[in-house]
């Protein structure tokens, strides 16, 4: 799904992964970021042997998770995945995926003072607005397998 925030994550990712001597490589950034679209992204992150996804949404982590667990692959054991947002459905799949919780409402209500500042005549600065994230530990991830 390509959008401003994607390309931002994708860059800051290749970047560290790089700074890391670690190899990554974008799975069709075009498609739906839904579960539909994760399951069928499965077969795809199976065959090329991936050892960690990082889905664009939970909504896509948690399709990937159903659909490796359908080709029988084992997730963390087989592939570590991890998700955005923190929604509610992350913690109801199992294993319960591992994501990066942005602070929704904070996002809403700044967002809704700018543009109420904007129509009242302030002048934004261009500058982007960095909010905290956290990550969410939980059952999808696990250390690197090694690749024969």
């Amino acid at each position: 799904h390509a959008s401003y925030a994607d390309g931002v994550r994708w860059q800051a990712l290749k970047r560290i992964a790089e700074e890391l001597g670690i190899r990554v490589r974008r799975t069709n950034p075009h498609a739906e970021p839904t579960m539909e679209a994760g399951y069928a992204a499965a077969r795809l992150i199976a065959d090329q042997r991936t050892t960690a996804v990082i889905a664009y949404n939970d909504a896509l982590g948690v399709g990937l998770i159903k659909g490796l667990s359908a080709l029988g692959f084992s997730v963390p054991e087989a592939v570590s995945v991890v998700g955005f947002d923190n929604v509610r459905l992350s913690d109801v799949v199992s294993p319960g995926l591992t994501t990066i919780a942005a602070p929704l409402q904070m996002q809403g209500q700044t967002g809704m003072r700018n543009l109420i500042a904007m129509v009242g005549g302030a002048h934004l600065s261009s500058d982007p607005l960095v909010l905290p994230v956290s990550l969410r530990e939980r059952e999808s991830t696990a250390p690197p397998r090694t690749i024969r």
